[in-house]
């Protein structure tokens, strides 16, 4: 009797068994089939109308996102300057793919006058309103920090590299492909 219970008990909801499994251990049950014909049938309540239609909108959502690109190219040129070594400000350039959905961004670095490094790769994240990442040489060392604010005409903020330079940088406009 215990091993056809057990096999029976796989076909029925997990509440069910278990009240069942409690009463069979106190002999209230015997005939587990009178005992199922016995129970009161439970319908699934029906779905509110509008709950589905907010259902249906939210997955027409996430498949038109899903079917748009999830990442676009950034291009910026700018200027850096120092704040150790008193000169003009330098010259730079940057090749970025955006993650359009969590804002990662990853690229590569060009720059005109630096004695550390002349181009780098950049890992961070941008969104609406901030700008932050690292910048490394192909081996993967560090180089500098950046942090800076977004604007709707461009980019600004500071660095930092590796042998102690600061500084700020600031991006001539935009161009997103």
């Amino acid at each position: 009797m215990k091993r056809t219970l057990i096999l029976t008990l796989s076909t029925i909801g997990l509440v069910v068994a278990a009240e069942l499994v409690a009463r069979a251990q106190s002999n209230a049950v015997t005939d587990f089939q009178t005992w199922l014909q016995q129970q009161t049938p439970t319908i699934a309540p029906t779905p509110d109308p509008s709950e589905q239609a907010q259902q249906e909108v939210r997955d027409r959502i996430a498949a038109v996102r899903a079917a748009h690109q999830t990442t676009i190219t950034l291009a910026r040129t700018g200027h850096w300057q120092s704040t150790r070594f008193l000169r003009q400000p330098q010259a730079w350039q940057v090749q970025l793919q955006k993650n359009t959905q969590d804002g990662s961004i990853t690229g590569s670095l060009r720059l005109v006058g630096s004695a550390l490094f002349t181009q780098g790769l950049i890992t961070g994240h941008v969104d609406d309103t901030t700008v932050a990442g690292i910048v490394t040489n192909a081996s993967g060392a560090q180089l500098a920090t950046f942090t800076g604010s977004v604007f709707a005409a461009g980019m600004s903020g500071t660095y930092a590299t590796s042998d102690g330079d600061v500084g700020t940088w600031s991006a001539d406009g935009t161009s997103d492909q």
